[in-house]
């Protein structure tokens, strides 16, 4: 008689808890965790990882911080984080924007357009930002608050906006901003930026 036994492999799978990962960005959007330091001066990736990771990303061969001098560019370069997202995590591509000229109620302005008919708001988005349009991510944000009134300064006009989402991010610290980041980049006018929702 023979006996065929099947093994039967169980894989733990850990839910995404974005509030824990938008209260990690607010508790070190000011500062820097001495557990998770690089050799970088560039710092947004690694803080972003470091993000998801409060939120119960897990770490593996692909992505993961072992301390200063060991550390995945998935976990420390925004292009490679973008491409871990997407090809290891399986995150959802919701949509690109470009600062355009337009017209609203007869006055002139920039605005954004979005090309994706995705929205932002469910708090669980990584923004990407790149600031040459040539399709390489040169900075990440995670967003941290949504549904805020949102108004654009222009030379112009005040536009009242129904939503603006919020940011944390590093390299240069910025806690609670409006996603496009226009205050503080002087790229803009070429920057495209993208957002992704992670997968639960």
């Amino acid at each position: 008689m023979v006996i065929v036994m099947t093994l039967v492999l169980c894989m733990q799978t850990f839910a995404y808890d974005q509030g824990a990962a938008q209260r990690y960005a607010d508790q070190w959007v000011n500062s820097y965790n001495a557990n998770f330091l690089i050799r970088s001066t560039s710092d947004c990736t690694n803080f972003v990882s470091q993000c998801i990771y409060a939120g119960g990303h897990q770490m593996s061969n692909d992505w993961r911080y072992v301390n200063i001098t060991s550390y995945t560019a998935s976990w420390s370069a925004a292009e490679n984080f973008k491409n871990y997202l997407v090809n290891k995590n399986g995150a959802t591509f919701l949509g690109q924007w470009a600062k355009t000229a337009r017209t609203v109620n007869g006055n002139y302005y920039y605005g954004y357009v979005n090309n994706s008919s995705n929205i932002l708001g469910l708090g669980s988005e990584i923004i990407f930002y790149d600031f040459n349009g040539d399709g390489a991510m040169n900075h990440v944000a995670i967003i941290v608050g949504t549904n805020h009134p949102f108004y654009e300064d222009n030379s112009s006009m005040n536009d009242l906006l129904p939503v603006g989402d919020l940011i944390d991010a590093h390299t240069s610290a910025r806690k609670h901003q409006y996603w496009h980041l226009d205050n503080h980049n002087t790229e803009r006018d070429n920057t495209l930026i993208y957002a992704y929702r992670l997968a639960s």
